[in-house]
């Protein structure tokens, strides 16, 4: 913030105090009995304009150090370039895993049940594995597991893929399933982490 800018804050604030103080312990002509001829009774008598106006003052100094302060020491975020080359690289590398390690070239609904711990279902490599999602779907032996034309990834099996005719029954069939294998064999209760919108029509 400037010194311009600065002036400008000080004096919003110094009006906005001032218009809340004016109307405080006015006395009117009528209340002090002394009625100027030509005016109304309800007119001030004394106002305690300079009082007024140092109070005023000594508000808004106080409002504004405390407003400037909060600018003053608010965070500036700059970013550094890198080089380009470098960033595309990175960015292909990453893609790269990702379609290692997941189906994304296969028609899914991305990653299917939440990991009972909270965490993200589908975590890198190097992260504690024992409650993943999949892992516990591995470990139920889902991978591969097929209803209809749904299946269970063989690439990650915390992904139900469409294989070509699949129907919304199939899908969730095959993840309720699951997770009854799931429940059956580690006693973890699957939650669905895609959200499934309308009903099972029967004949």
């Amino acid at each position: 913030m400037g010194i311009a800018s600065g002036i400008v804050l000080f004096l919003v604030i110094w009006s906005m105090t001032f218009l809340t103080i004016i109307p405080i312990r006015i006395q009117t002509q009528g209340e002090a009995g002394d009625v100027v001829p030509g005016t109304h009774d309800g007119s001030p008598q004394k106002h305690h304009l300079k009082k007024k106006a140092w109070l005023t003052t000594a508000i808004a100094a106080v409002l504004w150090v405390i407003i400037a302060g909060v600018i003053f020491t608010g965070a500036v975020l700059e970013g550094t370039p890198a080089d380009p080359a470098t960033t595309t690289a990175r960015m292909e590398d990453l893609l790269a895993r990702r379609e290692a390690s997941q189906p994304v070239r296969s028609r899914t609904g991305g990653s299917t049940f939440r990991n009972p711990s909270g965490a993200s279902s589908t975590g890198g490599a190097g992260d504690d594995q024992a409650l993943k999602a999949w892992s516990l779907i591995e470990a139920a032996g889902c991978r591969g597991l097929v209803v209809g034309d749904a299946q269970v990834s063989e690439k990650h099996c915390n992904f139900l893929i469409n294989r070509g005719a699949a129907t919304a029954a199939d899908l969730e069939t095959l993840g309720e399933t699951v997770r009854d294998r799931v429940k059956a064999h580690s006693g973890v209760d699957l939650r669905w982490e895609i959200r499934r919108i309308g009903v099972i029509v029967t004949d």
